[in-house]
């Protein structure tokens, strides 16, 4: 059993929302800042009395929301006497500046002012095949696969590393319990119970708890983490919660909010009762469905509910609330979007498009309604750069017809259109001749790119520098523009 913060906020935006700016560089944040770190202290002692009062005894383990983390919270976490957390896997090899797969399956020691704290990282390939695809296939193929999987991750850590990392290597599965098990014949009973019935008979592998694998770890792990990429489980980073200007304006009404409490500690009761109201409103699902990243038919009652927080708060301390609280948070907003990619981009990597490879994604199936869209045909927009090229993929529901027709209109630092057809990519600039094809197949999806000294005009270091560009597919139903309302910006690495 294992505890998460009490009313599930991003902890490492309570400490301090400027982390976000490692995984999302020239990330816009409107000034007041959020940064209140005993927050993030009281989500994790008030998770962790609830935990002790229901079971009477204290958790072991804390999985931070979202498998959020940052060096602050985990010191927070160890500091409040867990023994592990875990989060996914991509913020190890971010951490470490490497993508070699076979270390996530060892758990790392964080050590801080005597303090110990074990590190676990999910397989995010297995634990997104129970959560995503296993419920479509048969139960014993979904089984089969997953034990093969695991035999193979055990010959490949044995050829790697010898027969002796098998005492403390182990596969960390973690996903929402909850969302699954519905799409699975008889919610997930039959699956589950072939899958731990050939567990228990397989003699390759012993099924585990992780504090059970935190007793057995010597003092002198080898494996060690001086600190933490700052990131969540989706994407390696906090776009999720912050990366959208809806989001930042819901973040900046909640610094202000947070901030007029702390004049008000000396009325005990008073101050208790606006910071009840202040951690509630801290909790990730605002954020969450604020932006056009998360569909869902009632996100208005959401930004009611959170408006509604924010308003009890001045209310509570005797103060009116400001205006801006008294009407849809969309109405006062109109800037564009920012998304950025969380790494630079390989070579190799141009012909993937995978954000695990450090491709920036932007969700075009779930923006603004156009999942339900007549005639839409585009999935996702991928974007990045490698040392001398910046890349637009493009992944398409269906094989482009004659009549489909996807524009890429890019804004800065310079303005031009790439239009694309079933059979041909056309640039229409003047400097057409400067741009670099990497990679073009008329099937479901493509892959171009153009040299940053093309794109900017000269030799440089751009790190940091803007590319700003949005989407348009047209075919015989219409047009649509991806994003809705904006443009993806992207921030060179």
């Amino acid at each position: 059993l294992s505890v998460s913060p009490f009313y599930h906020p991003i902890l490492p935006l309570l400490c301090d929302v400027d982390i976000a700016k490692v995984g999302l560089p020239g990330l816009y944040i409107p000034e007041p800042k959020f940064r209140f770190p005993q927050d993030a202290q009281m989500q994790i002692s008030k998770g962790k009395q609830y935990f002790s009062e229901n079971f009477g005894f204290e958790p072991n383990g804390l999985w931070p929301s979202e498998g959020s983390l940052s060096t602050e919270v985990l010191d927070l976490i160890a500091n409040s006497g867990f023994h592990w957390t875990a989060t996914d896997s991509k913020l190890l090899f971010n951490s470490i500046g490497s993508d070699n797969i076979l270390l996530q399956y060892f758990p790392y020691t964080y050590s801080k002012n005597g303090k110990n704290l074990i590190l676990f990282f999910r397989d995010s390939r297995l634990s997104d095949a129970i959560g995503f695809t296993y419920h479509r296939w048969g139960i014993h193929d979904a089984v089969e696969d997953f034990l093969s999987q695991l035999k193979l991750i055990r010959s490949a850590l044995v050829e790697k590393f010898g027969e002796d990392s098998l005492e403390q290597a182990c596969v960390p599965i973690i996903l929402d319990g909850e969302n699954c098990w519905e799409f699975y014949p008889e919610n997930g009973l039959p699956f589950l119970k072939e899958l731990y019935t050939r567990l228990l008979y397989e003699n390759l592998f012993v099924t585990t708890t992780f504090e059970e694998i935190v007793k057995s770890i010597p003092p002198d792990n080898k494996f060690r983490l001086e600190s933490i990429y700052p990131g969540s489980w989706i994407n390696a980073n906090f776009y999720t919660w912050i990366g959208q200007p809806a989001k930042q304006v819901a973040w900046n009404w909640l610094a202000r909010a947070r901030t007029s409490i702390e004049s008000h500690k000396s009325n005990e009761e008073v101050y208790k009762r606006a910071m009840e109201l202040a951690l509630i409103a801290e909790g990730s699902d605002w954020f969450w469905w604020y932006g056009d990243d998360n569909i869902a038919p009632n996100k208005s009652d959401f930004d009611e509910l959170f408006r509604w927080y924010l308003q009890e708060i001045y209310r509570t301390l005797g103060q009116a609330p400001p205006d801006e609280l008294l009407k849809p948070l969309s109405e006062n907003i109109a800037t564009p979007q920012l998304i950025t990619s969380s790494r630079r981009l390989t070579e190799n990597s141009l012909h993937i498009l995978s954000i695990e490879l450090g491709w920036g994604c932007f969700n075009a199936r779930s923006t603004s309604g156009t999942m339900q869209t007549s005639g839409a045909f585009l999935s996702e927009v991928f974007f990045g750069n490698t040392r001398e090229l910046f890349a637009v993929g493009l992944r398409f529901s269906k094989s482009l017809s004659q009549d489909d027709k996807v524009k890429i209109y890019f804004i800065k630092p310079v303005e031009f259109v790439c239009e694309i057809t079933s059979n041909e990519l056309r640039i229409n600039s003047a400097e057409a001749k400067k741009f670099t094809r990497i990679y073009f197949r008329f099937t479901t999806e493509m892959v171009f790119g153009i040299g940053l000294d093309s794109l900017f005009g000269k030799k440089g270091d751009y790190t940091g520098s803007i590319v700003e560009f949005f989407v348009k597919t047209t075919n015989e139903t219409g047009e649509i523009d991806y994003p809705f309302d904006g443009t993806i910006i992207h921030v060179v690495v």
